[in-house]
């Protein structure tokens, strides 16, 4: 059976008008419209048998109450329409709201109106996304609220993006808060979850769970006793707090001990800062910093440092590792072609970073490099001033022998960048690469005097030509290099750079060319025993190249001294061939999974499908249903002769069986592509 019940909204109370004029409009304060309120919510139901004693309702057999965007089911529910209560018993299960709840119970007592109340025995869970819930058990965002039995025979909880908790009484306070009595929380898969936060009495709202006297619990195993601890629940709001504290112990550092502290700074920074005590070395501080802004736009730094006492290793002398490290990087849009980034790291000491980073990567790099450039990219040419510095260890320092390191400047540099643009109405490309910098280079057996100016240019003209699958790109490229200083030459191999003022030029001209034949392949069948390894089919491809370079003009490569890349030109004459192989595998096509209960249904997917067909496919219905009913709905009595519910005739008596407003669902129907 099926009935409504509304809650009529009562009329407005009448107002007496003042007698006195009304003030000038600069007087009368600014208006701030509210936002609009939910309008009352009609509650319905659906059960097998009901009846009514004054005003209340028993409900009984598969009861289904609706109010607004919340759907109660149980096996009986007694509803009282004075105080809007529900109690229900047997397989209670609440759905919807503005969090996307779902609780289980054994029994409930909840308020249609106010949406609150008591729940027995719960599991449940919101969503931490906070999108609002519909009835029927989904969600906006398409997350489908069911139990999904697990192969031991419990049940997990399925929701986008969830946070589940469990007691023995859960108090909902308001439609979004809940007061959770003997249970737990987590953010885990149910039934076996990574970690649980259990305790006796835990508060839980919109933001954020909050507990007293917890029991923190990792794989089934208590860990920790937490006298107050807190747990976000909304993932797009974050909240400060101090984090779990670091617990270790270490051969050579001793017990560690250490805590953080996390601080929202508004929407878009946060602060986490930190100290670390290690019993047998010291302190050790520590800091992050991150923002966000428009777009890409974003600054973040960190701050690492260690106070050590040094240690003696068995039968070897004293050592300190101590040191800081400091690092930075941002990226400013300044505008639509026009951008700011960096990226920079100070480092006092290798020996620091080597034993007391928890990277790997960072342990074993011996590189260094800070850089900060500004840009503008217009219409294919790029503008670029830039500084940067690297910094190398070539040796590491021990107690008897110090460390090597080279260090190399560019400060500052500019660039510009041509990519490859028609030369007028010809066939021809031309492009363009230059730069100009301030460069420094410092090593243990050399150091640079002041500031080495160099001038870079290089233009380049090329002609691409194809045709029947041959593809062919020659090139021709002028380069001209000057230095304001240079390297006496000759020297012998591991003799140590002399400057010298004088200035130097290099010139050299590049020749390439570059042939690519068409393309080889071939495509070969799988036999049927390995095709759900390889597939149907295997396609061999096999790409040949060919490249020829000449670089022919510099007779004083000895001469320049060396910073970077650029400097490392030298003369040229090589042949180049090789060929690259690809495997494309054709996938064996997969035929359609049939649900337990459900008749396969052959399909030809050279052949369209009847609407019948696709009507019995998403209702559930026989086709021969359909073929009979087809007609009528395909060609429906003209409007003019129906009413509002489709009736063909206003005076025709209506269907008895009740008119359901709501979709059911069809275990049999074709499956949604998940939602990625």
């Amino acid at each position: 059976m099926i009935a409504q019940v509304s809650n009529l909204t009562p009329p407005p109370a009448a107002t007496n008008l003042p007698d006195e004029p009304l003030p000038d409009l600069p007087q009368v304060p600014r208006a701030t419209p509210l936002p609009p309120e939910k309008p009352p919510a009609k509650i319905s139901w659906d059960a097998d048998t009901q009846s009514k004693h004054g005003s209340v309702y028993l409900l009984a057999g598969n009861v289904d109450v609706t109010s607004g965007d919340h759907e109660l089911r149980a096996d009986t529910i007694s509803y009282n329409e004075d105080t809007h209560v529900a109690t229900a018993t047997g397989h209670v299960r609440l759905t919807g709201g503005d969090n996307d709840e779902y609780l289980e119970a054994s029994r409930a007592e909840y308020n249609l109106k106010t949406g609150t109340g008591r729940f027995y025995d719960v599991h449940g869970s919101v969503s931490s996304h906070g999108e609002a819930g519909a009835p029927g058990g989904r969600s906006s965002s398409g997350g489908v609220k069911a139990t999904t039995p697990e192969p031991s025979g419990k049940t997990g909880l399925v929701t986008p993006n969830p946070f589940l908790f469990s007691g023995r009484l859960v108090i909902k306070t308001s439609p979004r808060d809940y007061d959770i009595y003997d249970g737990s929380v987590t953010s885990c898969a149910l039934p076996r979850p990574d970690w649980l936060l259990s305790a006796g009495h835990l508060s839980m709202n919109e933001n954020s769970a909050h507990a007293s006297n917890s029991v923190f619990r990792l794989l089934g195993v208590p860990l920790l006793f937490l006298p107050y601890v807190t747990h976000p629940i909304n993932t797009e709001q974050r909240q400060s707090g101090i984090l779990v504290p670091e617990i270790g112990q270490s051969s050579t550092k001793g017990w560690i001990i250490g805590e953080q502290y996390y601080q929202t700074l508004g929407r878009s920074a946060d602060l986490t800062a930190g100290l670390l005590y290690y019993s047998l070395r010291g302190y050790s501080e520590m800091a992050t910093f991150r923002a966000r802004g428009r777009g890409d736009n974003f600054f973040q730094a960190h701050f690492s440092a260690l106070q050590d006492r040094g240690y003696t290793p068995t039968g070897g002398t004293y050592t300190n590792q101590g040191g800081e490290d400091v690092t930075a990087a941002f990226r400013k849009q300044l505008h639509p072609n026009t951008r700011f980034v960096g990226d920079g790291e100070y480092l006092s000491s290798y020996v620091y970073r080597e034993a007391f980073t928890e990277n790997f990567n960072q342990a074993v790099s011996s590189d260094i490099t800070s850089i900060g450039y500004l840009t503008r990219e217009t219409d294919g040419f790029a503008l670029d001033a830039r500084a940067d510095r690297y910094q190398g260890l070539k040796r590491v320092p021990t107690n008897t022998t110090p460390g090597e390191e080279i260090r190399i400047l560019h400060v500052p540099s500019g660039d510009v960048t041509a990519i490859d643009r028609h030369l007028g109405n010809t066939p021809l490309l031309w492009s363009l690469t230059g730069s100009v910098a301030g460069l420094k280079r410092a090593e243990p057996d050399f150091t640079s005097s002041g500031i080495v100016e160099r001038l870079d240019l290089r233009p380049e003209l090329s002609l691409p030509l194809s045709g029947d699958g041959w593809h062919l790109l020659a090139s021709v490229a002028v380069r001209e290099t000057f230095y304001s200083r240079s390297r006496e030459a000759p020297y012998t191999a591991g003799a140590s750079p002399v400057e010298l003022p004088d200035a130097i030029n290099r010139q050299n001209v590049d020749l390439q060319i570059s042939i690519r034949p068409p393309a080889i392949e071939r495509t070969f069948e799988v036999p049927p025993a390995l095709q759900n390894l390889f597939g149907t089919e295997v396609r061999h491809t096999l790409d040949p190249e060919i490249t020829y370079r000449n670089v022919h003009g510099i007779d004083n490569f000895l001469s320049v001294l060396r910073f970077d890349d650029i400097d490392l030109a030298s003369n040229v004459d090589e042949l180049e061939y090789g060929a690259t192989q690809h495997l494309y595998f054709r996938p064996k096509p997969k035929h359609p999974k049939t649900k337990p209960g459900c008749n396969a249904v052959a399909t030809n997917p050279g052949a369209p499908e009847s609407a019948a067909s696709s009507l019995a496919g998403v209702t559930g219905l026989p086709s021969e249903t359909w073929d009979q009913q087809l007609p009528d709905v395909l060609n429906p009595t003209p409007a003019s002769s129906t009413d509002a519910n489709g009736i063909p005739d206003a005076s025709a008596q209506a269907p008895q069986a009740p008119t359901r407003t709501r979709a059911t669902s069809n275990d049999c129907a074709p499956e949604a592509p998940a939602q990625q």
